[in-house]
């Protein structure tokens, strides 16, 4: 949520910012694509699956594999 407050924060600040009125219309459109149920639930699944996956890349970049260990880990349920 840090990022999703600091990109929101930057919006606002370029919004007042803005000289061009099309520069304006632009991060207000944004900002009102931020702010909907739909970008906000995708952006929780996205941080689920970035770190799911984040978690098997350093898991499979040990130098001590274990396949049996991988094939638990691949099928466990998620741990978030």
């Amino acid at each position: 949520m840090r990022t999703y407050k600091a990109l929101k924060i930057a919006f606002v600040s370029i919004d007042n910012d803005a000289i061009d009125a099309k520069h304006v219309a632009q991060v207000a459109g944004l900002l009102g694509q931020i702010n909907t149920f739909e970008f906000i639930l995708m952006m929780h699944f996205m941080i689920e699956v970035l770190e799911q996956t984040h978690d098997l890349s350093q898991f499979l970049q040990r130098r001590n594999q274990d396949l049996g260990m991988l094939r638990q880990r691949l099928l466990a349920p998620s741990h978030g």
